[in-house]
């Protein structure tokens, strides 16, 4: 008898362990994840800076061509005394001698606010996954991702896939689905309060994943979520397979 409870003690031990072990692999690779993510969102904070250094320039160069647009209306250039156009005169305070100053004013005033960039108030940035397994959805209902890995702002609720933007901008967002082996396909669609602004399929009978991104303008309490069309039973593979994230690029 004591060796029968000695042996079945031994076995929920090595039990134990397995299911440990497997535990520990599973918050490895969520750990590894969650860096890979942030590497990303640092890799495009520095593009969205150089981007926005790009149109700081273009900016400059459209403000001058503007200026020396209207000189010629004025019947005014840039000539030596040659009358040969010389490069080596500022164009744009040139023109701005030339020029009233209230034109001048009017167009800078004009060409700064075609490329108005204004930094986020508060940081908005979210990324949740499909890990638990919460059956299958039906048409028309809302694809849950339970699993929230960053909700910098609060904005996406996991409890019904909702992101509800806390503040008005334009937003970058990209959806990933992996659809198991099963007789039908994926129809889903990305929706912005109550209007599809992007659409995402998978063939049936065979896993496939399916992503999609895209830049949307968004009012501060609109909604933005992932809905399951045309077929009830869907399954989305779990097991962080299947995401929703986004981002606020700048304030509008």
């Amino acid at each position: 008898m004591f060796l029968l409870i000695a042996v079945w003690a031994f076995c929920i031990n090595i039990s134990q362990g397995i299911n440990e072990a497997e535990i520990l692999k599973r918050f490895e690779g969520m750990e590894n994840r969650e860096m890979d993510l942030r590497r990303q969102l640092q890799t495009q904070a520095k593009e969205m800076e150089n981007m926005r250094a790009t149109v700081a320039d273009q900016q400059e160069k459209i403000i001058k061509l503007e200026l020396a647009c209207l000189a010629k209306d004025f019947q005014t250039s840039i000539i030596d005394d040659r009358g040969q156009y010389d490069p080596t005169v500022d164009e744009s305070n040139f023109v701005k001698q030339v020029l009233p100053d209230e034109m001048v004013k009017s167009i800078e005033h004009r060409s700064q606010k075609r490329f108005v960039f204004s930094p986020p108030e508060m940081p908005v940035a979210f990324s949740a996954f499909k890990n638990a397994n919460l059956g299958s959805v039906n048409a028309n209902q809302n694809i849950v991702f339970d699993s929230i890995l960053i909700n910098e702002g609060n904005g996406y609720h996991s409890n019904h896939g909702l992101f509800i933007a806390p503040q008005s901008g334009i937003y970058f967002f990209t959806i990933t689905l992996l659809h198991p082996n099963q007789p039908t396909p994926v129809h889903a669609e990305v929706i912005r309060n109550g209007t599809v602004i992007a659409r995402l399929h998978s063939e049936s009978n065979q896993y496939e994943q399916t992503s999609q991104s895209l830049i949307a303008n968004v009012n501060t309490g609109e909604e933005i979520y992932v809905v399951n069309r045309d077929y009830a039973n869907e399954v989305y593979t779990t097991g962080l397979y299947s995401s929703f994230s986004g981002f606020l690029i700048w304030a509008s």
